[in-house]
């Protein structure tokens, strides 16, 4: 097992191993720098503000959470109302000289914002970063980009917004980056004086890894850089705006190409490793970098084989200014130059810009999203994939090995092939309880417009009539432009109350000012639910909102509240509001949709999923009511589906139809669902549900653990993939993170990825859990396709999702999978909706009589052959009754399995299962695999005993199939099956079946389809069988059989007599117990289509 030094706290100060987030590893980076600082004898301190957003949602609530440890290290944290806001309060911290005297010899900062906060906050960036950062400050401005719109409302990439205000870009591609290239950030900042831009995506900064901590680094200043007089950083002589001019120059002609300088002396750019036989350069970097690094690995090349193949690899810290010095010398005697970056490209053209002026043969091919003759090679929209850099990777490299095209393929095949599942996806919807199942409602022939939160699934809902969106702040203000030219009259605009307090408020400003008849509805859900339950900025209370509406000059203000005998009594609220009970919602809508002007609704009800947490903190008082559903009285018409649109009020099967039942689980006791007037709803006053006993569960688990064999761990080798798939909030990111913890404790390194979205609203969730002995085998924290280890499917729905099935592989995959299929949102809508699989086929039927084909009436059912296969029944030797059931699923279009019951009544009773594979192999050509197996047991006495294995395998190149065949039965009996029926066996022939006690029985066939010869509608078939090993009894030898089939069959093609067929068979067999037999058979036979 690896050893190591493990370390439980993320803070800890090292050294030795620590299992650490990339939220946490932020925290953490802060703690470095003032331990930087202290180092050298400088009493610092730090600014942290900005504003939350995915993949930097949980930012804010650790840093709360390391608050102690942050104050001990002067650290301050100041959440911003907004993202530019919040830009502006560190500009200031840049400048604190300038407010008189100080307390502090400097003040470094950290902004954190997702893509959109980064666009809405370019003008401060601009005017911050021309007037400069402090000596001895330095500010890093943390992006969190969403490329593949995981959780945002379309993807972003924030390189180019840096880039236009003149900011440096760092793009840290793991988790240890984030402290080192973060600690260089802000070193780099205090140098040149600018804002340095430091991008992360989700598989940077929502990664848990295993990583060693090390010293701190130490930074130099560039030996080749002359510093001006003036110095870089923030000057407080510049007059402004007299001297802007100056302003502009020293940041273009002084402090970007400091930038460079600096890069360059610290090394922050550089070569991994570079070959002596120069063909091909790549350069990567962020998340790329991961990507490129696992297509790699998992075409098993090792930088030695690689130099060997003449690749060099330089990584990129700096994708802008690019240091293009360090890296042209890196590239220089190579034919070609490979850049790998997602998005738009900014490496490509920096370092075309900088070879531009190269003598034709010092210069390179560069290629990126581009190839060398201008076609299109790696894509600028969605994420790269190590299977796609593969590709590439491979496309350039074969020529120089070809082994290269069969590891391709090898990769390709050992991944499931991608097709839909055929199941409904896990959409995400409001929270049981959620206060938007009823404030998102608007009354028939209104519609409304949705905004940023939680209340943004009302777009996928169209009986919410809510069609269109706005950026963060900008609700309603669409509709002041589009109100002049519209046939409609009004419009009610959702508004969250974050989102009012983040920048909402102006939207509504800008309303009254234009005189647009609108209707607000500020949600007041007193929390942020959809990025962990933070409070919104500076704490607005349906009071203070109400008293800013007032006073901004909205009309006819209405408070909506679950409660509304608490606000009665409020004398702080302004005069004139209209207090109403949540109920009457629809009333007030109908009454303001027809008032002129801006009018206004605070929907007041805390969120549901912040009562949840609240109730189990024993903070918040929780209710003395159950509510269930009688379903002997419930009538199944879904109202309390429609009256609630709660996700806990799901379907019940019974014997008597559909019904419903309310999940206590789930519930959150919003009760609305018993509004409508239905009598099958029971509420039960105190009472608590039953939780298990904590002692008797403790027991339990000791009894069972003590009963199950101790597991043989094989040694690890390579990486090993747990792919963890469920419903947000059930607990599925916890197991993965538990993964992650035990392998770390264990000594091995461990890496954890985690995609939510809108998980946390009955969506779904991925957690991806990477294993390795060493920290330097885990190369992107993304498992690729095809190599998931173990699937844990907490959710079958999840579990068969694109996301999920990609990742498997029907060679390397073993899956533990809850079978239960928990409902759906569609079930609200629909009440009537199932789970439809396409691709599944179910069956069921019972049989009473049989008729056999020399005989014009009808019999009871009997076993075919009894005696000869030495089944002896017991008290019924006929049956009434053959009832059978089961089902086929196709998988994907290669791989379809089966399983099926049947049972003779009193007789015998049988399982059976499938399984079909086609593997393509070239053109033309493929293999085809069926296996069976089948169990059969007695019943009312009979001695029925058998196990059934049979498995075929046809290969087919063009026109031709050869197949071979086996069948092995033991058990006291031969197989058992209805008389005057066909069986499953595969060497079931023309005569014979070789299904004896004992019998193994084996087969060659040869297919002929003359279509590939011009010839279609005629095919030919042959075949040998051959049989052994039968039990006859005591005292007599093995029974021995063979059989020849031959087969040939023409169906008319076209003309009067078409789908007309003619098939002429013979057969012929031998035995020494059965009878030997000739036989020959002209069948005719005419197709028909009846509809």
């Amino acid at each position: 097992m690896p050893q190591g030094n493990p370390i439980v706290d993320p803070f800890h100060p090292g050294p030795g191993k620590v299992f650490i987030t990339g939220i946490q590893a932020l925290v953490r980076l802060q703690l470095m720098q003032r331990q930087l600082d202290e180092k050298k004898g400088l009493k610092t301190a730090e600014l942290v503000s900005g504003y939350r957003g995915s993949p930097l949602g949980a930012y804010d609530l650790q840093l709360w959470k390391a608050s102690t440890k942050l104050k001990e290290h002067n650290v301050v944290f100041q959440p911003g109302l907004n993202e530019d806001l919040a830009a502006t309060a560190l500009w200031g911290a840049q400048m604190h000289r300038a407010y008189g005297d100080t307390t502090t010899d400097g003040v470094f900062g950290i902004w954190y914002g997702k893509g959109p906060g980064v666009d809405r906050t370019g003008d401060v960036f601009r005017t911050a970063n021309v007037i400069r950062t402090s000596k001895l400050g330095g500010v890093l401005a943390i992006a969190g980009d969403d490329h593949s719109a995981q959780s945002s409302m379309y993807p972003h990439q924030t390189d180019g917004i840096f880039q236009a205000v003149s900011m440096p870009v760092i793009q840290p591609s793991d988790v240890e980056e984030l402290m080192s290239l973060g600690l260089a950030g802000i070193a780099l900042s205090r140098f040149c004086g600018l804002w340095v831009g430091f991008k992360v995506t989700a598989e940077v900064i929502e990664t848990a890894a295993t990583l060693h901590l090390s010293t701190l680094p130490e930074f130099v200043e560039p030996q080749d850089f002359a510093l001006p007089p003036h110095g870089l950083g923030w000057d407080s002589t510049l007059a402004w705006p007299a001297q802007r001019a100056e302003l502009e120059r020293r940041l273009i002609e002084e402090r970007l190409p400091a930038v460079r300088a600096w890069v360059r002396a610290n090394r922050l750019d550089r070569g991994v490793w570079r070959t002596n036989s120069p063909r091909l350069a790549i350069v990567t970097t962020g998340k790329a970098h991961q990507d490129v690094l696992q297509a790699l690995a998992d075409l098993d090349l090792g930088s030695e084989e690689l130099k060997t193949l003449g690749v060099s690899l330089y990584k990129v810290a700096v994708s802008w200014p690019l240091e293009t010095i360090g890296l042209i010398d890196f590239i220089r005697g190579h034919e070609r130059v490979l850049v790998f970056e997602e998005k738009r490209s900014c490496i490509e053209l920096q370092l075309k810009d900088a070879l531009f002026n190269e003598a034709g043969q010092f210069r390179p091919v560069i290629m990126g999203k581009m190839d060398g003759n201008g076609s299109a090679l790696l894509p600028e929209v969605g994420e790269f994939t190590p299977a796609m850099i593969a590709q590439v990777l491979v496309a350039q490299l074969a020529d120089r090995d070809p082994s290269l095209e069969s590891r391709l393929v090898d990769l390709v095949r050992n991944r499931c092939a991608s097709s839909k599942s055929g199941l409904p996806g896990r959409r995400p919807y409001f929270c049981s309880g959620c206060p938007h199942n009823t404030s998102t409602k608007v009354p028939e022939g209104s519609r409304s417009g949705g905004g940023i939160g939680c209340h943004v699934m009302a777009l996928s809902q169209p009986e919410l009539r809510t069609s269109t969106f706005s950026q963060m702040g900008g609700e309603g203000v669409q509709w002041v432009g589009a109100a002049p030219f519209s046939g409609i009259d009004h419009i009610f605009q959702n508004l969250g109350d974050g989102t009012y307090q983040h920048s909402g408020l102006l939207a509504i400003r800008a309303a009254v000012a234009a005189g647009t008849n609108i209707t607000f509805k500020i949600l007041y859900n007193d929390a942020v639910a959809m990025t962990g339950g933070q409070p919104a900025e500076g704490g607005p209370s349906p009071v203070s909102i109400a008293r800013q509406l007032d006073a901004e000059g909205v009309r006819h203000i209405h408070l909506v509240s679950d409660d509304p005998k608490a606000w009665r009594k409020n004398n702080e609220l302004p005069r004139g509001i209209e207090i109403v009970d949540r109920s009457e919602l629809d009333a007030v809508q109908r009454k303001l949709r027809s008032i002129m002007g801006v009018t206004g609704i605070i929907y007041e009800q805390t969120c549901a999923a912040e009562k949840r947490r609240r109730r189990k903190k024993g903070t918040l008082s929780d209710p003395d009511l159950q509510v269930y559903i009688n379903p002997r009285v419930c009538e199944g018409c879904g109202d309390c589906s429609k009256q609630s649109n709660c996700i806990a009020v799901e379907p019940l099967e019974t014997p008597f139809g559909r019904k419903r039942a309310v999940n206590q689980s789930a519930c959150n006791k919003d009760t609305s669902c018993t509004k409508g007037l239905c009598p099958s709803f029971v509420e039960v006053k105190g009472a608590k549900l039953k939780k298990p006993d904590k002692a008797q569960l403790a027991q339990l688990a000791v009894e069972m653990l003590a009963s199950l064999p101790m597991p043989v761990v094989p040694p690890l080798a390579g990486n090993y993939n747990i792919l963890c798939a469920g419903i947000g909030g059930t607990g599925v990111l916890t197991v993965g993170a538990l993964l992650g913890a035990a392998a770390h404790v264990q000594g091995l390194a461990a890496s954890v990825l985690d995609f939510t979205g809108l998980s946390p609203k009955n969506g779904s969730v991925l957690s991806q859990v990477r294993l390795a002995r060493t920290e330097e085998e885990i190369h992107a924290v993304r498992i690729g396709a095809g190599t998931v280890d173990l699937l844990l499917a907490a959710d079958l729905l999840v579990a068969a999702g694109e996301e999920s099935q990609i990742r498997l592989s029907p060679h390397r995959t073993r899956g533990v999978v809850n079978l239960d299929a928990a409902p759906t949102a569609d079930v609200i809508q629909n009440r009537d909706m199932i789970i439809e699989i396409d691709g599944l086929t179910l069956d069921l039927g019972r049989i009473d009589r049989v008729n056999q084909r020399d005989s014009s009436d009808t019999e009871e059912l009997t076993v075919f052959n009894a005696g000869k296969r030495n089944i002896v029944l017991g008290q019924a030797k006929t049956s009434d009754e053959f009832v059978f059931g089961g089902g086929r699923y196709q998988w994907s279009p290669e791989l379809a399995t089966s399983y099926y019951y049947g049972g003779l009544d009193g007789i015998y009773k049988q399982h059976l299962v499938y399984l079909v594979h086609q593997l393509p192999l070239v053109a033309g050509q493929n293999l085809k695999s069926d296996l069976r197996f089948a169990h059969s047991s007695g019943e009312g006495g009979s001695n029925v005993d058998n196990d059934t294995f049979g498995a075929l395998f046809t290969y087919k190149l063009g026109g031709h199939g050869f197949s071979v065949g086996y069948q092995h039965l033991s058990g006291r009996t031969g197989f058992a099956y209805v008389n005057g029926a066909d069986n499953v066996l595969p060497n079931q022939v023309q005569i014979n079946d070789f299904g004896n006690q004992e019998e193994h029985s084996w087969q060659v066939r040869y297919d002929y389809d003359f279509a590939a010869l011009g010839v279609p509608g005629l095919t030919m078939m042959t075949r040998y069988l051959s049989g052994d090993n039968v039990d006859r009894g005591p005292g007599l030898s093995d029974g021995k059989t063979w059989e020849r089939n031959t087969d040939l069959y023409y169906v008319i093609q076209s003309g009067l007599l078409k789908n007309f067929g003619i098939r002429l068979r013979n057969a012929s067999t031998r035995s020494n117990f059965l009878s030997d037999m000739d036989e020959s058979r002209l069948i005719l036979s005419c197709s028909l289509a009846l509809w």
